[in-house]
């Protein structure tokens, strides 16, 4: 009872922006943009994680606890060629990667593409960031990098994050 008294009282007294965590048991209290959830306690992903695709339409990627599906598609998703062509593998976010999503835009940080698409700081380091030959080709939530995406009719292969479920509640 003394923990949840104590989580109130963070998570109604704490500044607009702060970033609040109670843990409590094995769950976690945490408030982002006036929202309060509660989330699963899981260990941190290690910064240097970075895992070659094995090839094949589902990749299991325990250490972010999801898996990653690859369906083929047409006109859209990453270009067939390119993947094929190159060296494919996901990284756990270290920090300063930038994307650019339109051709004719320059290049954004993903922190900021992040915040934008309001993905929760917790939800952000389990992302699979998916790299062909070293360069950032495709962020879940935010989508294919202009460099990497497929032209209208060619083939494609478009990625589905399925991330384990962390929220237990919302409100």
């Amino acid at each position: 009872r003394a923990r949840l008294d104590e989580a109130r009282r963070q998570l109604i007294g704490a500044r607009a922006d702060a970033a609040v965590r109670v843990p409590v048991g094995n769950a976690e209290f945490r408030r982002y943009q006036g929202r309060v959830r509660v989330v699963r306690q899981r260990p941190p992903v290690p910064r240097a994680f970075a895992a070659p695709w094995p090839g094949g339409a589902v990749w299991r990627i325990p250490e972010l606890d999801g898996v990653l599906r690859f369906r083929r598609v047409r006109g859209r998703g990453l270009s067939a060629a390119r993947v094929a062509a190159g060296t494919i593998e996901v990284r756990a976010r270290r920090g300063g990667e930038r994307l650019r999503i339109d051709e004719h835009r320059p290049r954004r940080t993903l922190k900021a593409l992040l915040r934008e698409s309001e993905t929760a700081p917790w939800e952000r380091e389990r992302l699979p960031l998916l790299h062909c030959d070293g360069v950032l080709a495709w962020v879940p939530g935010i989508g294919v990098a202009a460099g990497f995406r497929a032209r209208p009719g060619e083939p494609g292969l478009e990625p589905v994050w399925e991330g384990s479920r962390e929220t237990l509640l919302e409100k």
